[in-house]
């Protein structure tokens, strides 16, 4: 398991670049992912699932509502966005917020597919 795991990584790794994203499209996902990070913390579900490609099926407002609203009870309130980091993968890009709260420091990290629809959302 350790291998396949392993594997992926070193897949994902070697399929990544930043270099490659021109500089409008960096600066659109910049300010999409800093709106969709807002949008969660704010509880506001709807507007994410609006922006969630239709070929993602399960990432509705009611599984976000799940997932994200502990967050501020467990690790106290937002405070800010230390950095970003974007990188190019083989279907579109990635894009990990790195912030930080009152008691933990976190990332989002969203997911886009080519169009800059959202095709995933997670937070460590």
């Amino acid at each position: 398991m350790k291998k396949l795991v392993l594997l992926f990584c070193l897949i994902c790794l070697c399929g990544c670049s930043s270099n490659d994203i021109p500089k409008e499209k960096k600066e659109e996902l910049k300010q999409k992912s800093l709106m969709l990070m807002e949008y969660l913390q704010k509880g506001e579900y709807e507007k994410v699932g609006k922006e969630v490609s239709l070929a993602v099926v399960g990432l509705d407002a009611e599984i976000l509502r799940h997932e994200f609203s502990k967050v501020p009870d467990v690790y106290g309130e937002f405070q800010n966005v230390d950095k970003i980091k974007m990188m190019r993968i083989e279907s579109g890009y990635q894009v990990i917020v790195f912030i930080n709260f009152e008691n933990y420091k976190a990332e989002y990290s969203f997911a886009y597919d080519e169009n800059g629809k959202v095709v995933g959302i997670y937070f460590k």
